[in-house]
């Protein structure tokens, strides 16, 4: 589970993609294993099939990912693979999701907390990319890093 800092800001998971180029994935499993990676960070490989990996309270599947905060939703949001690029999708969560660019830390909202929501809203889904962290809820935060190999 993300713990927040007592300054409301939120310890980024990593959420690994698995995608061509960028790190080696078994340097990242092997740093893991060794306690190595910074506190608090754990890997989340993602599924590379149509269907993706749900991130969500009680999301299930095998890519499934389930180590968020209590204000994230039971299925709150899916990414997926479309040829080589990536998208996240909200699944109509109950506190939003949002991407910050790792680019230019811009911060793009993905689906907006649903009592934000104008009416007949339907989510669409946003390209992530390498650096981005994904925003679930108010604190549960994961960092998109590609890896190499599937």
């Amino acid at each position: 589970m993300a713990t927040a800092k007592a300054d409301g800001s939120a310890k980024a998971r990593i959420a690994v993609l698995v995608s061509g180029g960028g790190t080696n994935l078994q340097a990242l499993i092997d740093a893991e294993k060794s306690g190595k990676l910074k506190s608090g960070s754990s890997l989340y490989p993602l599924a590379t099939d149509a269907a993706g990996s749900i991130i969500g309270s009680l999301a299930s599947g095998p890519a499934a990912i389930t180590d968020v905060d209590a204000d994230v939703s039971r299925e709150h949001a899916r990414i997926y693979r479309t040829g080589q690029h990536w998208y996240i999708v909200g699944l109509n969560s109950t506190n939003g999701t949002s991407v910050i660019s790792g680019a230019d830390k811009v911060v793009r909202t993905v689906e907006p907390p649903r009592g934000e929501r104008p009416r007949g809203y339907e989510p669409e889904p946003m390209e992530i990319l390498p650096s981005d962290t994904i925003c679930l809820g108010a604190s549960t935060r994961f960092m998109v890093m590609p890896i190499w190999g599937d």
